[in-house]
């Protein structure tokens, strides 16, 4: 329904009925989702769509309405969210990843190299975290508090980061030796210095931003980074609990800040995500956290059932859940309850070798799972999984042209003995090599 084909380009909507245009952060994030699915040509299309409009400088722009003479370029909004250059060089990556597309970065990359130069331009005073600078029109992640988070902001500059790294591996894939080693050494460093500088040992919880000073805020979005994995495990696993423990967490997902008593028609602090319960969900799975990844995932299924309209949810709710609020149907409202299941649940995910990875995490009172018709790199698979007593049954099928190697991985903290042990627990391993039209059963054993 969102996906458009239009004269400015193709691509997703935000949301209906009032955003029925462009918006590079909402495409990237439901690009990671189009792509465990198969939908890899949409997120290429949306993609290219906003880099299209991009600025002389590199910079990749946050909308583009469908009015041609006005696009991104003469909006004035249309440039003023920093995330969405580093978000698009991500995207772009793991849209590679999954489309096993070389094109895609050939086309791509000197906007790549471009886009890294503007977010390089922000470094103002030259210590490697880029800045943003409301005045100028150039914000941080969030809307509501924009005008008072100034200079280096912690997800901004975790995107950054993860770029180039997204950056190092795209130069690295096209041969590009001298570019992948700068990438590489400026991530590396990059990233040591943002544990040393954003966290707060006292807090146990990543500072907000850095500039005048250091300062703590209680929000969502300082998960962001973790959706990509970005936090070391055990700091990932405090920030989780931080949240989950807060007033953060309402009966129908994730507020953005904490409820002041104070209730506007628009977007106001306090008001729950849907986006923001996808953030704190994926990262709850990322980091091990999965009865928090199982509770946010049931309340965006429940949103869902109990809809005005059954099956749509909102861009976001009243503070208390009473009330549906903003576009009646939004992208990254609706994308987290196929994500949750397909790189939360399922934990799906795919790498350069063409290697297909689950990382089961079955909520307990689940016995059985079943997938249909994953398409990658020219196989299909379908699958299935059982819980019986001890033993967890998992039955694969390849219907396409190519085959596969498949690592399973399945989580249980109530593992007697285990394969190995990562940051989301203890687990079962096992690696099988399927073939076209071949069919397979592997059997995991529960040793208590």
């Amino acid at each position: 329904m969102l996906y458009s084909k239009t004269s400015m380009g193709c691509g997703w909507f935000a949301g209906m009925p009032r955003f029925t245009w462009f918006f590079t952060g909402d495409g990237c994030l439901l690009s990671r989702v189009a792509n465990v699915i198969g939908l890899w040509d949409m997120s290429i299309n949306h993609l290219e769509t906003m880099a299209s409009f991009s600025k002389a400088n590199g910079q990749i722009p946050h909308e583009a309405v469908l009015i041609s003479d006005i696009n991104s370029r003469k909006l004035y909004t249309g440039y003023m969210h920093v995330s969405a250059t580093p978000l698009w060089i991500i995207s772009l990556y793991n849209t590679y990843l999954w489309s096993c597309d070389l094109s895609l970065l050939k086309r791509n990359y000197e906007r790549v190299l471009k886009a890294l130069k503007f977010l390089e331009s922000l470094d103002k005073d030259n210590d490697g975290f880029i800045e943003v600078f409301p005045e100028k029109l150039l914000i941080a992640w969030d809307e509501i508090a924009a005008e008072r988070r100034k200079g280096a902001c912690m997800e901004v500059n975790g995107l950054y980061i993860l770029s180039l790294y997204a950056a190092y591996r795209i130069a690295e894939i096209l041969s590009d030796k001298k570019h992948a080693t700068v990438f590489l050494n400026k991530y590396r460093l990059l990233k040591d210095k943002f544990e040393k500088t954003f966290w707060c040992e006292d807090e146990s919880f990543y500072y907000d931003r850095i500039h005048p000073e250091p300062i703590i805020v209680l929000s969502p979005y300082i998960a962001l980074p973790l959706l990509y994995n970005l936090a070391p495990c055990e700091r990932g696993r405090l920030v989780l609990d931080k949240i989950a423990n807060s007033d953060l967490i309402a009966d129908c997902g994730v507020r953005i800040y904490r409820f002041k008593g104070e209730i506007k028609s628009g977007y106001y602090e306090g008001s729950v995500w849907p986006l923001y319960t996808w953030i704190i969900g994926l990262s709850a799975y990322n980091y091990g956290k999965r009865m928090l990844g199982h509770k946010l995932m049931k309340a965006l299924i429940k949103l869902a059932l109990t809809s005005s309209d059954p099956g749509k949810i909102n861009e976001f709710y009243e503070y208390d859940c009473s009330r549906e609020k903003g576009q009646p149907i939004q992208g990254f409202s609706s994308a987290p309850v196929i994500d949750l299941l397909v790189e939360g649940i399922l934990g799906i995910k795919v790498d350069e070798s063409r290697t297909l990875t689950f990382e089961i995490q079955m909520p307990e009172e689940w016995n059985y799972l079943e997938f249909r018709n994953l398409r990658y790199n020219g196989f299909i698979l379908s699958g299935r999984i059982a819980k019986r007593s001890n033993i967890i049954e998992i039955y694969l099928e390849n219907r396409g042209k190519k085959s596969s190697r498949i690592i399973l991985k399945y989580y249980d903290e109530n593992l007697g003995s285990a394969s190995g042990e990562d940051c989301k627990g203890k687990y079962l391993l096992r690696c099988v090599h399927i073939n076209p039209e071949e069919s397979i059963k592997i059997e995991l054993k529960k040793n208590s």
